[in-house]
């Protein structure tokens, strides 16, 4: 009996190992890599970006979307290489601070980032929505901000044309963070 168990384990493992092997090697990460030539001039020299909220079904690892009829796509073999949450925070902090260089003085506005809609339609139509929260960090003020725009269709859904469609929504929320403050 114990030789039966030994022999099937150990087929069973040797099955297994190369399927899981060839899934992984087939596995493609993605990050988001912001740009800097955004067409907002307003400074952020007394804001710091304190926070970005997506939704949960979003803030993974797996590339998905929200499809127009209220499916979460997820994108096989294709992965962020890191929460979609964090890489947004960490692209949208990174292209504020190349826009004005490291900030002299201390902070006097935290912004948060926060997504409601950030889905895709059948076409490919990208539609972003939500809001900036802007609070004081010497009053007890703060504020909301909404802001909505769509991205044009770049054709049926894939892996691709969601990393390009998010990059360009960074900028475009990036443009928002810049007029935030009016």
């Amino acid at each position: 009996m114990t030789k039966f168990f030994l022999l099937f384990t150990l087929t069973a493992f040797v099955l297994l190992t190369p399927s899981c092997l060839f899934t992984r090697q087939n596995q493609r990460y993605y990050v988001l890599v912001p740009e800097t030539n955004g067409t907002a001039q307003t400074t952020y020299s007394d804001c710091i970006l304190e926070n970005v909220r997506l939704p949960s079904f979003l803030d993974r690892h797996e590339i998905s979307y929200l499809a127009d009829t209220g499916e979460v796509v997820r994108l096989s073999k294709a992965k962020w290489a890191q929460s979609l949450g964090t890489l947004v925070k960490e692209n949208l902090t990174s292209a504020v601070r190349q826009r004005i260089g490291t900030p002299t003085d201390t902070p006097a506005v935290a912004m948060t980032v926060i997504l409601d809609q950030f889905w895709m339609t059948a076409d490919g139509t990208f539609l972003v929505a939500g809001f900036i929260e802007l609070r004081s960090l010497s009053t007890s003020d703060s504020r909301r901000k909404p802001f909505a725009f769509q991205l044009p269709s770049l054709g049926q859904p894939s892996v691709e044309l969601v990393v390009t469609q998010t990059r360009t929504a960074l900028n475009k929320i990036l443009d928002e963070l810049a007029h935030a403050k009016e």
